[in-house]
């Protein structure tokens, strides 16, 4: 076994052009460290696994099914597969989280209004 930092990573190519880093890929699962700098955002998008998000730090919101909820540290919240949920970021300074797919995704997300994630 070895352990590594985020930062030995490349990064991925994002849609979004966002600063993320996949530490972790297998059929079983996919672990990507995801930055938001102050004022980015993932518009409302679903994918066909389970997501679940880890907050290292940062205030990021998700927004899910109507209901928004601002995250602090240290706290996870899952969204089930084929339910459509947005993050984003408001505060003065970077959120970072861990985001796991479970399974990995055979598909890539699909985004609810795609004309609005070309436009950004």
């Amino acid at each position: 076994m070895k352990a590594h930092s985020y930062t030995e990573f490349p990064p991925m190519e994002t849609t979004l052009r966002l600063a993320a880093v996949k530490l972790f890929d297998s059929p079983q699962a996919e672990l990507v460290h995801l930055t938001l700098r102050s004022g980015e955002c993932i518009p409302a998008h679903y994918a066909a696994v389970d997501t679940i998000f880890y907050v290292l730090e940062g205030h990021p919101v998700l927004e899910s099914q109507g209901e928004c909820q601002i995250l602090d540290p240290d706290q996870t919240i899952a969204s089930p597969a084929n339910t459509p949920h947005a993050i984003r970021n408001e505060g003065d300074k970077s959120a970072r989280l861990l985001v796991i797919k479970a399974p990995r995704a055979q598909s890539p997300v699909v985004f609810v209004n795609p004309i609005a994630v070309n436009s950004i």
